[in-house]
């Protein structure tokens, strides 16, 4: 999926401002794509590393509720005798940063000059190769086809596929 995003300076921090990680599978990928530069707004993207994000999990932190979510992590981190060092990301317009966000805890530092666009990409694996996905769905009458398009998610499409 894909997301276009546009932040004003000095707002109250949003969920993606909170250390967190984002439920999914196993394996997944996050594009974020800065189209004004950090120096210009003022805006930065924080992460910690795997064995910190773990270290953090084992604490009951990483999946909790958004209610749980913090801007800051230090105190916690001292409680737990994890070491904490997240490291700074500031990007310039144009350049991009691949993480995993099931595996690392990220956070976005909001803008405090000015704007702050972003235009993200997550890419999910498919449930099935492709081809056979691709074959399966041209194989399937259109009476049954009707709808699915466009489906909403991968497991959707699983469903369909399957014969569901």
């Amino acid at each position: 999926w894909t997301l276009y995003s546009r932040t004003p300076p000095n707002r109250k921090p949003r969920r993606a401002h909170l250390w967190h990680c984002d439920k999914g599978p196993a394996a997944f990928a996050k594009i974020l794509f800065c189209l004004t530069s950090s120096a210009e707004s003022g805006a930065c993207t924080e992460l910690l590393d795997r064995a910190t994000t773990q270290a953090f999990d084992r604490a009951g932190y990483v999946f909790g509720g958004q209610e749980a979510r913090r801007t800051d992590l230090s105190a916690l981190a001292a409680e737990h005798s994890i070491p904490f060092d997240p490291l700074t990301c500031r990007l310039e317009a144009g350049e991009s940063l691949l993480f995993s966000p099931r595996f690392l805890l990220p956070r976005g530092v909001p803008p405090t000059r000015s704007e702050r666009a972003m235009f993200q990409v997550v890419f999910l694996p498919s449930p099935r190769p492709w081809r056979e996905a691709l074959a399966r769905l041209d194989a399937t009458p259109p009476a049954r086809r009707r709808g699915y398009a466009w489906v909403r998610s991968a497991q959707t499409l699983a469903r369909v596929l399957d014969g569901e």
